[in-house]
């Protein structure tokens, strides 16, 4: 696998981010869109096709989903389940 990036985007964010073990483009490709740009637009940018970026995009969002879900079960421990 490529290399993973180490380092967050900033407080809370970075810890999770971390965590789920990205590349280096799977973080790119996600952060560009985050800021509103387009498959076609990030792939101009970095020299990648627009269905390579949807496919890192698609892959970082499983990992901070794997990673966001297995945080799940501490969380309610520390704070208590909450009743709706």
């Amino acid at each position: 696998m490529g290399n993973s990036v180490n380092e967050g985007a900033g407080d809370g964010e970075g810890e999770i981010v971390r965590g789920a073990d990205l590349t280096e483009r799977q973080y790119d490709c996600l952060l560009r869109a985050g800021e509103g740009m387009s498959s076609k637009e990030i792939g101009r940018v970095l020299g990648i096709s627009p269905s390579t970026v949807d496919n890192h995009i698609h892959v970082a969002i499983t990992k901070l989903n794997a990673k966001i879900a297995g945080m799940l079960p501490n969380c309610s421990i520390r704070t208590g389940p909450k009743m709706l």
